[in-house]
């Protein structure tokens, strides 16, 4: 007995699929504005939060006490540097690898002007918060009309 195949055209492209759909998905590849130097795990799962006064970047660092960080801004970008340490147990074998020791170094470009001068940074329960102000021209205004 003779199997009919239907003819798929697209059988070929099928395993780059899920590629494709991971590249897009979340909008995790065009939304990142993200550039720099990363630990060997890459970048963190950082978030970005706008409101009509400002921004607001939440960043996870478990492990990194706030006397091993920098942050920095300059022309809209965001850096933050710094060291991490964890300890391994000894004659211990690793079977994965999560959270990794050495420095990093991420940056973001805000979609925005801030003003430097007014950033604050708090590390609490191992996530960086920035509180990122808007300039004065950046926020919205409510201009009164006059009749």
């Amino acid at each position: 007995m003779a199997t009919i195949v239907r003819y798929d055209p697209y059988v070929v492209a099928r395993p780059f699929g899920g590629l494709a759909d991971r590249l897009f998905r979340d909008g995790s590849f065009m939304s990142r504005p993200w550039h720099g130097r990363a630990a060997p795990g890459g970048y963190p799962a950082a978030s970005l939060y706008e409101t009509a006064e400002g921004y607001e970047l939440q960043v996870p660092l478990p492990g990194v006490p706030a006397d091993d960080l920098e942050v920095s801004i300059h022309d809209d970008v965001v850096t933050i540097k710094g060291q991490r340490t964890v300890t391994v147990p000894e004659q211990a074998t690793r079977l994965w690898w999560g959270v990794q020791s050495g420095d990093f170094h991420f940056a973001w470009r805000l979609p925005g002007e801030v003003d430097a001068d007014e950033v604050q940074a708090h590390l609490a329960d191992g996530v960086l918060r920035l509180t990122l102000p808007k300039t004065q021209h950046q926020r919205p205004r409510r201009i009164a009309v006059a009749a």
